[in-house]
């Protein structure tokens, strides 16, 4: 749909293009905020591992006996850091994902306004193509119709 011939459907060829951009960079932004989302439930779940290994550490050595209680006092403020950073971590994906599910919107609003450009043209194109039919079809008529008055 590079080129055409219909007036009305050159002038959209560059709202076209400048839509089509637009959408790619939508989509750039829907891909990147998806690449952060994947990114960030990832740290996640290493803060989870993490946490549950020092939980277990804790509690393996505790029943043991084989720390003290001033390493247990920092072992447990150690666990409630990485609670807090758990908790953070939560909002932080929530963020990530709110800013993703907008740029997909962004992405699909820009998508389909381009698809609707593309209809328009191709309807311009469909109605400058009928009128020319019918312009060549007059044309033929009347010089069909002087060739018969002539015989």
């Amino acid at each position: 749909m590079a080129t055409t011939r219909n007036p009305r459907a050159k002038r959209l060829l560059l709202i076209v293009k400048m839509a089509e951009d637009h959408e790619q960079q939508c989509l750039t932004a829907w891909g990147e905020g998806q690449r952060q989302l994947k990114q960030a439930e990832e740290q996640l779940q290493e803060l989870n591992v993490y946490l549950n290994d020092y939980q277990m550490k804790l509690t393996s050595n505790n029943a043991q006996g084989a720390i003290g209680s001033g390493q247990v006092q920092n072992i447990i403020s150690f666990i409630n850091q990485l609670k807090n950073a758990v908790e953070q971590q939560k909002q932080q994906i929530n963020l990530i994902s709110s800013q993703c599910d907008q740029a997909k919107q962004a992405y699909l609003t820009a998508h389909s306004k381009v698809k609707a450009l593309k209809k328009l043209i191709e309807k311009f194109e469909q109605q400058f193509s009928a009128a020319e039919e019918k312009q060549l079809q007059k044309l033929m008529d009347e010089f069909s119709a002087r060739i018969s008055r002539s015989s």
